[in-house]
């Protein structure tokens, strides 16, 4: 059964759209959508990086969105242009179709590349003058992943079955993406923490959940931060090691 919002949910399974599955909070799918189409006409060309089986690339393309897709794996089910593409490898134009984009959307994936500083100077790269970057990640500070850092050293999220298994091997957060977005020729336009369904705790550990929220602020609300980056005026800069140490 599939609600209002095309989500179906399969116990055990995860969510799907359309009978894709969803590899991110689902929340976090339905913000990107909305946030796009407040910012752009439908016909917008959206290149949407690690598409998976493509359900936020469909989600877009129901939309009326010009959606091209990236893909490492056979795992992609959704009729748009597609790019095989290793996101620890710099990529340019003539990779994705030689033509720049007005949107590029990598949700959920900065986490699991061996450089992210690379992966924004490629993104960079690819935007039209004008283009955004949207990118979604696992939020360090939010409230759980904070206890879960005071109790394990580290938030689940980068375990060692998410390291292992899943990749989760680039840990990201605010002020020191904020930078990597400087160097890589990028400024930081907005800013949102969301997702992560706190109603579902148990009855204590929530109260105290949301008493920290209240403490420490809207970084620590939401399981995903969401940012979107436009072009700076400067370009990106030049780093070096005798710069540093």
């Amino acid at each position: 059964m599939f609600d209002s919002l095309g989500f179906e949910s399969r116990p055990g399974d995860g969510s799907y759209y359309r009978g894709l599955r969803i590899q991110a909070y689902p929340e976090v799918h339905v913000y990107i959508a909305k946030r796009l189409r407040e910012l752009y006409p439908s016909g917008a060309r959206v290149l949407d990086l690690a598409s998976g089986t493509g359900s936020l690339a469909q989600r877009l393309l129901d939309l009326g969105f010009d959606v091209h897709c990236t893909t490492w794996n056979d795992q992609l089910r959704v009729d748009a242009p597609s790019y095989h593409l290793n996101l620890d490898q710099p990529f340019q134009c003539r990779d994705v179709g030689n033509k720049p984009f007005d949107v590029i959307v990598a949700s959920e994936i900065i986490e699991h590349v061996e450089n992210p500083s690379s992966l924004l100077r490629s993104c960079a790269s690819v935007l039209g003058p004008d283009g955004r970057l949207v990118v979604t990640t696992p939020n360090v500070a939010y409230v759980i992943a904070r206890l879960q850092w005071l109790r394990r050293g580290y938030p689940n999220t980068f375990g060692h079955d998410e390291v292992v298994h899943n990749r989760h091997i680039s840990i990201i957060w605010s002020t020191g993406f904020e930078h990597l977005a400087d160097v890589a020729g990028l400024g930081l336009d907005e800013t949102r923490y969301i997702g992560g369904d706190r109603s579902a705790l148990p009855f204590l550990k929530r109260v105290i959940c949301n008493l920290l929220v209240r403490i420490l602020g809207p970084s620590a609300a939401g399981a995903s931060c969401f940012f979107v980056l436009s072009k700076s005026g400067g370009g990106p800069k030049p780093h070096f090691a005798d710069s540093t140490y």
